[in-house]
């Protein structure tokens, strides 16, 4: 849902850039130093709704996503200053992202999920190969062999499931392994990806169970967009990302045709991306009020790369982007900058005011006018509810219809309301009423709905954002 606002308000983004031509190589493992403060955030899938159940992990801590898809890591182990972040649920691919830990806040990140999609094809017998196309791209498979995640041989047949993300997809930033574009070179030596796009691919047995091509076994061939075409260079190169370590890894060349190009299958993950020194931006992003704007997507893209980043408790955030010469718009709601990149220097960004305000932690509780369909035959209504009741004696199933609005307290700076309408679905258990959806990422909840015997009808209904830091909830009586 967007938010309508009253009042403009005032955004200040101090930006320092410095590049970083040489440091100390770098290895991002699960096994690092515990941090202060937690890394807390959500794992959603690419329709941007939370995954309930997710496991997610750093090092050797793991939790499950609630209801809403939320999560928090406290006291994560960082490798040097960054933690890697691993989410995992049935029906998607692994997902990743590193974390710059503030050592004087807590830190937020959002990991995003890539489905299945129904991507599954058979491909054929592990000891005669064969093909598979995605539309996009395609695998060719030889007669090499496989084996199983313990390493022994596999002789049965095998389905591969695969996605490819372009380039030039809106969600690019999100959805890298990463979410930093970190990358070590062939000597080792730390960078930065500069992205063509890149595949995801799991080989898999009648089980389900991960498969591994022999080497050279396995070759991926991947259309290519004008836009990417272009951008191919003698500098372009394949790479897989190290799920152990959090970056992308040099693992050989590729070879460029007139409408794709091919590459090596190494691991789940891979592209054909081109190798860039790294600037690191640090900076802050505040509200009218002048109190730190947090949990705030940051955004950094030029013509043909793009970069994100979230802001801590504090307001602050660092990205790492490349440092090839140029000009980045810097975003943040609806508010941007230009930003000149040089290979050598510091640059500051311009203030940004913007129109679009940041939510409060604190909300009203939010009117409700309901209609509900359910096991009965009353008529309720009052001063903020309204309803009617028609039933059949023998209805198991009912539903409940929400609408209404919520609008933020009192600030001397600005304001919003949201509306709603939402349709939910009940279940009736031996009079008690109880269900939940989630419509446009907002997660409702209906719980203890029961007839009551003045003729009656009372519920918990819960709401949850996910900008909020905790849901509200309103006990609506029909009467």
């Amino acid at each position: 849902m967007k938010r309508q606002v009253a009042i403009a308000t005032f955004i200040a983004l101090t930006l320092t850039l410095s590049c970083i031509t040489a440091c100390k190589k770098e290895n991002n493992s699960n096994k690092g130093t515990p941090t202060s403060g937690s890394v807390y955030g959500m794992v959603v899938n690419e329709g941007n709704l939370p995954v309930k159940g997710a496991k997610v992990s750093a090092g050797s801590q793991t939790v499950v996503t609630d209801v809403y898809g939320k999560f928090e890591l406290k006291n994560p182990v960082a490798n040097t200053d960054v933690v890697l972040i691993k989410a995992t649920a049935p029906d998607y691919f692994p997902g990743y992202r590193n974390v710059t830990k503030s050592k004087d806040a807590s830190d937020y990140t959002v990991i995003k999920l890539i489905n299945y999609d129904g991507s599954e094809t058979p491909i054929g017998n592990a000891a005669t190969g064969g093909n598979a196309s995605f539309g996009t791209f395609s695998i060719s498979v030889g007669n090499k062999g496989f084996v199983t995640e313990s390493g022994s041989a596999y002789s049965g047949s095998v389905t591969v499931r695969a996605r490819y993300i372009q380039a030039d997809d809106p969600s690019i930033d999100e959805l890298m392994p990463g979410g930093d574009f970190s990358a070590l070179d062939t000597s080792g030596n730390p960078g930065i990806m500069e992205t063509q796009g890149f595949a995801a691919i799991d080989f898999i047995d009648n089980n389900g169970n991960i498969l591994t091509p022999n080497p050279g076994n396995a070759r991926v061939a991947i259309q290519l967009s004008p836009q990417v075409a272009s951008s191919l260079s003698s500098s372009s190169r394949a790479w897989t990302f190290n799920e152990i370590s959090g970056q992308w890894n040099y693992s050989g060349g590729i070879t460029v045709g007139s409408s794709e190009v091919t590459l090596d299958f190494i691991s789940r993950f891979i592209n054909c991306d081109v190798f860039a020194s790294a600037c690191v931006i640090t900076g802050q992003v505040v509200d009218c009020n002048d109190k730190p704007a947090k949990n705030r997507k940051v955004v950094f893209s030029s013509d043909i790369l793009r970069y994100s980043t979230f802001t801590n408790t504090n307001g602050y955030y660092s990205i790492r982007v490349s440092s090839r010469p140029g000009n980045y718009k810097v975003s943040c709601e609806d508010a941007s900058a230009n930003v000149a990149v040089y290979t050598n220097g510091n640059v500051t960004a311009p203030g940004i005011k913007t129109k679009t305000s940041f939510y409060s932690d604190t909300y009203s509780a939010f009117a409700v006018t309901t209609s509900f369909n359910g096991g009965c035959s009353l008529s309720y209504s009052n001063v903020l509810v309204g309803a009617s009741i028609a039933c059949a004696a023998s209805t198991s199933q009912s539903s409940i219809n929400i609408k209404g609005e919520w609008s933020q307290k009192g600030d001397s700076c600005w304001t919003w309301a949201d509306a709603f309408d939402v349709n939910l679905p009940l279940t009736n258990s031996g009079g008690t009423y109880s269900g939940n959806i989630t419509y446009l990422g907002i997660a409702f909840n209906l719980s203890n709905g029961k007839v009551n015997a003045d003729n009656t009808f009372s519920a918990n209904v819960t709401v949850n954002d996910p900008d909020w830091d905790a849901p509200i909830t309103k006990n609506i009586s029909l009467k």
